[in-house]
């Protein structure tokens, strides 16, 4: 039976929440699904990277029904509406796994184009441009995404990865040290 919505936790006993959802999120049975990510404290930094690494949304522990319910309200509002950056996200993301290259490039640029002042947003534009050979384009959107947000550390550890990928590797070690603080 299909599911609708999946809540996890960071750790997990052979793997993290992250790496179970972010392999969800390449097959084409699990667009629908909701994934909440459960943390234990309000961490700007943990809410951050778990929406980068595919979450819908997050709950604080402990939380009851009301609770998830309220989560599952404002994630199918920001599913239904058309602008939603959020939602434009995951169509690029869905079509960049279907191998839809062009339309994939599109989503991420017009979504970028129409949310310039969104960390979320230029971090996983600059995140897919780090899967193209399109380097100066990750970094341009990582940049942004660390000048709204100079802590935010997945932006950080993508910086890191792109100046690795054009052989900067004292610069790479450096934003890598600054996303490990």
């Amino acid at each position: 039976k299909p599911i609708d919505i999946l809540i996890y936790e960071y750790e997990l006993p052979d793997s993290t929440g992250f790496a179970l959802v972010q392999f969800m999120r390449t097959l084409k049975e699990y667009d629908s699904v909701f994934f909440i990510f459960a943390i234990e404290e309000d961490n700007k930094a943990l809410k951050n990277l778990g929406i980068d690494m595919g979450a819908d949304a997050y709950l604080i522990k402990p939380f009851n029904a009301n609770d998830v319910a309220k989560v599952l309200e404002e994630c199918k509002s920001y599913r239904g509406q058309k602008n939603s950056p959020r939602r434009a996200l995951r169509l690029a993301e869905s079509a960049f796994r279907d191998k839809n290259y062009a339309e994939a490039e599109q989503l991420f640029k017009r979504t970028a184009l129409e949310n310039p002042e969104s960390i979320e947003v230029n971090h996983r534009v600059g995140a897919y441009y780090l899967n193209t050979p399109h380097l100066a384009s990750a970094e341009k959107y990582l940049i942004k995404a660390m000048q709204l947000d100079p802590e935010y550390t997945h932006a950080l550890a993508d910086y890191a990865d792109n100046l690795w990928k054009k052989k900067n590797f004292k610069d790479g070690f450096e934003y890598l040290s600054k996303a490990n603080e």
